[in-house]
């Protein structure tokens, strides 16, 4: 992670979506699409939470890139995400290799 003045700088979501396309295999515009499957749904809460938690995307941008009509659902992704990080065993695991990926420093 860069660094500037004793300030982290934070990823975006161009960059975000592009370390969830590497290490889950689709595309951006896969993850935007009308598509709502399973494996889908969980790249997209994945770009949600990174954004919200670790980087700099506020819930505006976020609905946007997710095409949602309301704040709520943006917000809902990024606490389904936090949801899966307690339930599912593979979903952390995908977590820490993105924030790898993003060159971000884990801590837990």
């Amino acid at each position: 992670m860069e660094r500037t003045v004793g300030r982290e700088v934070r990823p975006t979501l161009k960059r975000i979506v592009q370390a969830v396309s590497e290490v889950m295999g689709k595309n951006e515009a896969e993850m935007r699409g009308r598509q709502r499957s399973e494996d889908i749904k969980r790249r997209r809460e994945l770009v949600g939470y990174l954004g919200r938690r670790h980087g700099e995307v506020g819930l505006e941008e976020l609905r946007r890139f997710l095409q949602v009509r309301e704040l709520s659902t943006a917000s809902h992704a990024v606490r389904r995400a936090e949801a899966r990080l307690g339930q599912e065993l593979g979903f952390r695991p995908l977590l820490d290799h993105t924030l790898r990926q993003l060159d971000y420093d884990i801590q837990a």
